[in-house]
Protein backbone atom coordinates (compact mmCIF):
# COMPACT_ATOMS: atom_id res chain seq x y z
CA UNK A 1 0.00 0.00 0.00
CA UNK A 2 1.72 3.58 -1.47
CA UNK A 3 1.66 5.50 2.04
CA UNK A 4 -0.06 9.33 1.41
CA UNK A 5 1.60 12.15 2.65
CA UNK A 6 0.01 14.09 5.46
CA UNK A 7 -1.17 17.02 3.57
CA UNK A 8 -1.89 20.56 5.35
CA UNK A 9 -5.68 20.81 6.01
CA UNK A 10 -7.84 21.94 3.25
CA UNK A 11 -8.35 25.50 5.06
CA UNK A 12 -4.58 25.96 4.92
CA UNK A 13 -2.75 26.71 1.61
CA UNK A 14 0.92 26.00 3.08
CA UNK A 15 2.85 25.52 6.02
CA UNK A 16 6.10 27.17 7.41
CA UNK A 17 8.08 25.58 9.87
CA UNK A 18 11.04 26.82 11.69
CA UNK A 19 13.14 25.25 14.39
CA UNK A 20 15.12 27.19 16.38
CA UNK A 21 17.99 26.93 18.88
CA UNK A 22 21.15 28.15 19.91
CA UNK A 23 24.46 27.64 18.22
CA UNK A 24 26.12 27.20 21.68
CA UNK A 25 23.37 24.94 23.03
CA UNK A 26 24.11 21.19 24.90
CA UNK A 27 23.97 19.09 22.12
CA UNK A 28 20.63 17.46 22.78
CA UNK A 29 18.91 20.48 22.08
CA UNK A 30 20.30 19.98 18.41
CA UNK A 31 19.50 16.84 18.45
CA UNK A 32 16.19 17.33 19.56
CA UNK A 33 15.70 19.94 16.41
CA UNK A 34 17.14 17.38 14.06
CA UNK A 35 14.60 14.54 15.04
CA UNK A 36 12.01 17.09 15.06
CA UNK A 37 13.06 18.10 11.36
CA UNK A 38 12.98 14.65 10.19
CA UNK A 39 9.32 14.35 11.83
CA UNK A 40 7.86 17.43 9.61
CA UNK A 41 9.93 16.49 6.74
CA UNK A 42 9.31 12.44 6.53
CA UNK A 43 6.04 12.22 8.25
CA UNK A 44 4.23 15.52 7.51
CA UNK A 45 5.77 15.95 4.23
CA UNK A 46 6.96 19.98 5.42
CA UNK A 47 9.59 21.48 4.41
CA UNK A 48 11.45 22.40 8.30
CA UNK A 49 13.84 25.07 8.18
CA UNK A 50 16.63 24.57 10.97
CA UNK A 51 18.21 27.87 12.44
CA UNK A 52 20.78 28.40 14.90
CA UNK A 53 20.77 31.28 16.93
CA UNK A 54 24.00 33.31 17.41
CA UNK A 55 26.23 34.03 20.14
CA UNK A 56 26.94 37.48 18.66
CA UNK A 57 24.61 39.94 18.55
CA UNK A 58 21.40 37.39 18.91
CA UNK A 59 18.22 40.03 19.36
CA UNK A 60 18.74 41.83 16.32
CA UNK A 61 19.36 38.44 14.48
CA UNK A 62 16.81 36.03 15.96
CA UNK A 63 14.27 39.23 15.32
CA UNK A 64 15.35 39.72 11.47
CA UNK A 65 14.69 35.97 11.25
CA UNK A 66 11.43 35.95 12.66
CA UNK A 67 10.69 38.97 10.90
CA UNK A 68 11.47 37.56 7.15
CA UNK A 69 9.84 34.11 8.45
CA UNK A 70 6.60 36.44 9.29
CA UNK A 71 6.59 37.34 5.58
CA UNK A 72 4.40 34.49 4.46
CA UNK A 73 1.80 34.97 6.91
CA UNK A 74 -1.91 35.04 6.02
CA UNK A 75 -4.60 34.20 7.07
CA UNK A 76 -4.50 30.07 4.69
CA UNK A 77 -0.83 29.86 5.85
CA UNK A 78 0.00 27.27 9.03
CA UNK A 79 3.37 29.16 10.51
CA UNK A 80 4.64 26.64 13.30
CA UNK A 81 7.79 27.61 15.11
CA UNK A 82 9.97 25.87 18.15
CA UNK A 83 12.66 26.76 20.51
CA UNK A 84 14.70 24.56 21.67
CA UNK A 85 16.47 25.83 24.53
CA UNK A 86 15.98 27.35 28.28
CA UNK A 87 13.56 29.98 29.11
CA UNK A 88 11.84 31.93 32.16
CA UNK A 89 10.52 34.80 32.91
CA UNK A 90 11.64 38.18 33.72
CA UNK A 91 10.42 40.71 36.51
CA UNK A 92 7.01 41.61 34.37
CA UNK A 93 6.67 38.02 33.21
CA UNK A 94 7.41 38.36 29.71
CA UNK A 95 9.44 35.49 28.34
CA UNK A 96 13.21 35.36 28.07
CA UNK A 97 15.07 32.90 25.94
CA UNK A 98 18.67 31.74 27.50
CA UNK A 99 20.84 28.85 26.66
Amino acid sequence: MEEKPCLPPEWYFDVHVLLLCWENADRAFHDQCDELSDVFENVYKYSPGKWRIPNHDPLYQLMGRIRQFLEVDRDDVLLILHYGGHGSTNTDKSAVWSW
